[in-house]
């Protein structure tokens, strides 16, 4: 687009005021370089690119989202991105253009494998107490059988066959006497008896492990939510998604403030994540305190490395609408953008975005 089509807008004087929402990966930040980066702020440029419309970018480290939009509704900015997710009251306060993309919310918990060991621990002798006295009962009924056949000791035949049902069936086949068909028999009798249960015990365990596993999770479902504490960033949608359901369930909602993070030492910085790695970093001081925190999945993952005691909740709590946050007044700008990420979905590069900043290479944009 040309000069001489450039927005006519109220604000022709001067370059559009573009907040954004910043600190908060993978959707905007600062990389290494110092240099604006993320998801939202790539769809921005493309978008700012197509409209040659000049833009003055105001970057917000520690953005209360509810704070901002009602800056935009004042006139404060023209323009807010940065993973802003749309609601009734949002609606009301400023324009959204068309979605750029779903973002689903995740519980985060603290995981701690020693609790586990004991419930390991737990089912491994619930399911071997009685295969293993019908193992030894077996070692003295065919050990006892042994003794009779060969005049050997009751013990060391017991013995033997014992050892040689739980696994250890070298002995059993060094000492058969293959001309004696009785002690054969016995033999293959243990052979196929050890293996049976071999396999019994391998497919009981392993079975166990991925149920515990699977059941750790200590919000599978909406219920378990009830009495529980969850921490939430103050203005978050993801707070206000929780306060609503206080009519189902009994949930308490704690917000907390991004200016009360504790700073890190400068040689161990957020690294343009503020938004997990702060609410993580205080959710863990505080595990006493919170039974587990609520963030987008996405900016999560992007710090989960940092945090192996960490786990998501698979409960699926439903996904936000993501779009670009525009002042009431400016109607053109708005009808502008929305015809650009028209455009952007039609060629496939909202998509492609996507895919460069979600892990997984799962895409939650619109197509």
């Amino acid at each position: 687009m040309n000069n001489s089509n450039q927005l006519d807008l109220s604000i022709n004087d001067r370059p559009l005021r573009v907040a954004l929402c910043g600190d908060n990966k993978p959707y905007l930040y600062k990389n290494q370089s110092g240099m604006y980066d993320g998801l939202d702020y790539d769809i921005w440029k493309t978008i700012q690119d197509q409209l040659n419309v000049p833009c003055k970018f105001i970057y917000l480290d520690k953005p209360n989202y509810d704070e901002e939009i009602n800056n935009l509704s004042n006139g404060k900015y023209d323009v807010l991105i940065g993973n802003i997710s749309i609601n009734s009251k949002r609606s009301k306060m400023v324009n959204f253009t068309s979605l750029e993309y779903l973002d689903q919310n995740r519980l985060i918990y603290k995981h701690d494998d020693s609790n586990n060991y004991y419930r390991y621990l737990k089912a491994f002798i619930n399911r071997a107490f009685f295969p293993l006295i019908i193992i030894f009962l077996f070692a003295l009924l065919l050990g006892y059988a042994l003794t009779i056949n060969n005049k050997n000791k009751l013990f060391s035949n017991v013995w033997i066959t014992l050892t040689a049902l739980l696994g250890n069936t070298d002995k059993v086949s060094q000492r058969t006497n293959i001309s004696n068909l009785v002690e054969v028999f016995i033999a293959v009798i243990i052979l196929i008896i050890s293996f049976f249960f071999a396999l019994f015990l391998q497919g009981a365990v392993t079975t166990d492990i991925i149920r515990i596993e699977s059941t750790n999770d200590p919000f599978y479902d909406l219920a378990t939510l009830n009495d529980k504490n969850i921490l939430c960033l103050k203005g978050t949608s993801q707070s206000s998604y929780l306060k609503n359901m206080k009519n189902k369930i009994n949930v308490k909602v704690t917000d907390y403030d991004y200016d009360k993070f504790s700073k890190r030492k400068q040689n161990n910085p957020f690294d343009g994540n503020v938004v997990s790695s702060g609410i993580a970093d205080y959710y863990l001081n505080n595990t006493d305190k919170f039974n587990g925190f609520f963030v987008a999945e996405e900016s999560f993952k992007a710090i989960q490395d940092m945090y192996p005691s960490l786990r998501k909740s698979g409960l699926n709590l439903g996904y936000d609408e993501i779009a670009i946050a525009i002042h009431k007044d400016n109607h053109d700008l708005l009808e502008k953008i929305n015809q650009v990420l028209s455009e952007m979905k039609d060629k496939e590069v909202l998509p492609s975005l996507c895919e460069k900043y979600f892990k997984d290479g799962v895409t939650k944009c619109i197509l």
